[in-house]
């Protein structure tokens, strides 16, 4: 085998096949293929062993948070800057409990479950136990891109693990919750790129 071959075997003469490179066991791209293939047969195994929960959706407070402070403040003249921060910080606390809200009373919701992450340092025991089990579990991600004062805030949500599947869009707290409930339910047509 060439040195420089990477893991392929290059044939010649009479026992070349069609004019292709042969691939022997040795390639790596081979065996990674191989191993990622057993490890997601492995983990979907495990994960059909688990009870069942409802759909979720997990609200990155912290990330929504987070933004809308920082964005305040690079607004705010440095003398009000945590002043500005705390605001932010009230309309986005606002803006969820609106869409929360909604969640729990739009029947497009029924059947889902909302899970709202804060923080390492600001969530509830019951709500760091859960997110630890979502990370195991298909989940969909939201987070929500919070600037004070926009009548509608744009929010980006992936499907989890993997975010292979990712959407967004922009919405008031009602309109939002419907949205992202629609999605997770795989209401809607598809779409082919």
């Amino acid at each position: 085998m060439s040195e420089d071959a990477a893991g392929y075997d290059l044939i010649c003469g009479d026992d070349r096949e069609h004019g292709k490179l042969i691939t022997s066991a040795k390639n790596e791209l081979l065996q990674i293929e191989d191993y990622d293939a057993a490890y997601e047969a492995r983990r979907k195994a495990e994960l059909a062993k688990l009870p069942k929960v409802p759909v979720t959706i997990v609200y990155d407070e912290w990330w929504s948070s987070d933004y809308a402070a920082n964005g305040a403040e690079m607004r705010c003249p440095p003398a009000a800057r945590q002043m500005c921060r705390d605001d932010a910080r009230s309309e986005e606390a606002a803006f969820l409990g609106k869409f929360s809200a909604a969640f729990q009373s739009d029947p497009a919701c029924a059947g889902l479950r909302l899970l709202v992450y804060a923080g390492p340092k600001n969530s509830s025991e019951q709500a760091t136990r859960a997110l630890a089990e979502m990370n195991e579990r298909e989940h969909w991600s939201l987070i929500v891109d919070f600037s004070p004062g926009l009548q509608k805030q744009p929010w980006t949500m992936m499907y989890q693990p993997g975010s292979y599947r990712r959407t967004s869009g922009e919405g008031d707290p009602l309109s939002v919750a419907r949205s992202i409930c629609e999605i997770a339910k795989n209401r809607g047509g598809s779409v082919v790129d």
